[in-house]
């Protein structure tokens, strides 16, 4: 919560106020609804913590404020999203480096899967590789170590799936 954080005060005073209108909660429902319909989403995405976070960060910007506010003047390109996405995913990565290792160092085990799909929209392919591992505690992590589009013409045999899934983990386990 990056900028609920910053607006702390507000969300303690948000959430000390009563529930919305019934035709509040309607006209949010319909919102999701279109959400869902238009970007064709899964319905679980209200469900998720970074959806609550934009929620929440949405309506503390909306208070502090003071004005109106459109949608468009708020939201980033996806560009700028995806920048930012690589920016924190290159700090991620090197704490999750340092995570393996020890995890390694105290003869810790760990398996990988790999997923691949396709969106139907946009007709993209999309490889994710993930390590799992059981810490000292028999708690489960899951962790993506990497999640990339394939690029058109890619071919998606066995060969390129192998290669790409050892470029992803290469980074984590020497």
């Amino acid at each position: 919560m990056a900028v609920a954080a910053n607006f702390g005060n507000l969300h303690a005073w948000a959430t000390k106020k009563g529930v919305p209108t019934d035709h509040a909660k309607a006209s949010m429902t319909n919102s999701l609804v279109n959400m869902c319909a238009y970007d064709i989403r899964l319905f679980v995405v209200v469900e998720g913590l970074g959806f609550h976070d934009v929620i929440q960060t949405t309506l503390d910007i909306s208070f502090a404020n003071k004005t109106p506010l459109l949608a468009d003047d708020l939201l980033q390109s996806r560009q700028t999203i995806k920048r930012r996405t690589m920016d924190r995913s290159e700090e991620g990565i090197i704490k999750l480096q340092g995570i393996v290792h020890n995890h390694f160092q105290d003869n810790g085990r760990a398996s990988f899967s790999t997923d691949i799909w396709m969106d139907d929209a946009t007709q993209t392919a999309y490889n994710v590789d993930t390590m799992h591992l059981i810490d000292v505690n028999f708690i489960m992590h899951a962790r993506v170590m990497s999640c990339d589009e394939f690029s058109e013409g890619t071919s998606h045999t066995a060969a390129a799936i192998h290669c790409d899934f050892l470029n992803s983990v290469r980074p984590f386990i020497t």
